[in-house]
This record gives structure tokens, C-alpha cells and sequence, in this order.
């Protein structure tokens, strides 16, 4: 069995088992074991899918704090892996951990990419939040060299 073939067989139980109700889904021997192969193998992984998975399962079995040691572990293979942590934290509206979660991850995630850009904006809305206006315009001019749009030159001077 090829690994593309072993991948596919593994997406496709982890896709089964998530749709069944969970009175009907078996419980897994080894389920720690399962879990850590799983986030092993996805760690590996490119690809929006495998960055989705990788997300939901370490939520699940790590919380928020686990999310961050996965984007500071895999920001090379899947650099979403900040965004979509600040986003979570987001959603408890703790502002300060999305300020600081962006200052780690512009840090780390190569200027040329588009999701630094969305990285930096995200710890800019926070820092506007915290009033930390300076914190905030560092992230917009962060935000512009990683993509260096118009909105994002008028986010400079306040225009966006």
C-alpha cells in the first residue's frame, strides 16, 4: 500500500467516524496512541484540509494552549496554523493573547506570504482594541510588506 493510499484511508475513517452520531461511533483501543499518530501524520501534511484536521483534533485534545505550541511547531509546513489560533482566541475576545500570538508568529512566517498579511492585521485589530496604537501601526506596516496592496498602504495612514 502506497503512503497516498494509506492517507486517503485514513482521511476517509477519520471523515466516517466524524459524520456517525456519537451513541453510534465505535470507541477506538489506543485512542491516545490513534490521536498523536493522527497529528504526527498531518504535521507532515501540506494543504488546507490537512491544516483543518490538524486544527480540530489538537483543539480537542490540547485546548487553545496546545493550538499554540502546534503553529509554533509547524509554521513552516502550515503557516494558518496563527490565524486560525488568534481567531479562537478571538472568539473570548482575549485580545492581549491575539497581540502577543502576532507578535510570535510575524516573527516566524516568511514576509512573502499572503497569510502573514492576514496574521499582522488580525494582532493590529487587537492592538486597536487594547489601544496600543503604536503595536497597531508596527502590524498594518507588517501587514503592507507582506502584501503590499493598496488598502493596506491606506491602512497606514488611517484611510481603511
Amino acid at each position: 500500500m502506497t503512503d497516498d493510499m494509506k492517507e486517503l484511508a485514513l482521511l476517509t475513517l477519520y471523515a466516517d467516524y466524524q459524520v456517525q452520531a456519537s451513541e453510534d461511533r465505535a470507541e477506538l483501543d489506543g485512542k491516545e496512541q490513534f490521536w498523536k499518530d493522527w497529528i504526527a501524520l498531518l504535521e507532515t501534511k501540506k494543504g488546507s484540509a490537512e491544516a483543518r484536521l490538524l486544527q480540530e483534533v489538537v483543539l480537542h485534545e490540547e485546548g487553545a494552549e496546545g493550538f499554540v505550541r502546534l503553529a509554533d511547531k509547524n509554521y513552516k509546513v502550515h503557516p494558518s496554523l496563527y490565524l486560525a489560533v488568534m481567531k479562537e482566541y478571538e472568539h473570548i475576545h482575549d485580545y492581549g493573547k491575539i497581540e502577543e500570538i502576532g507578535e510570535q508568529a510575524l516573527e516566524k512566517i516568511e514576509k512573502k506570504l499572503v497569510v502573514r498579511s492576514e496574521t499582522a492585521l488580525k494582532a493590529a485589530y487587537a492592538s486597536d482594541c487594547l489601544q496600543h496604537r503604536e503595536k497597531m501601526m508596527r502590524f498594518c506596516w507588517e501587514s503592507f510588506l507582506s502584501e503590499p496592496t493598496v488598502r493596506n498602504f491606506l491602512r497606514l495612514f488611517g484611510i481603511c
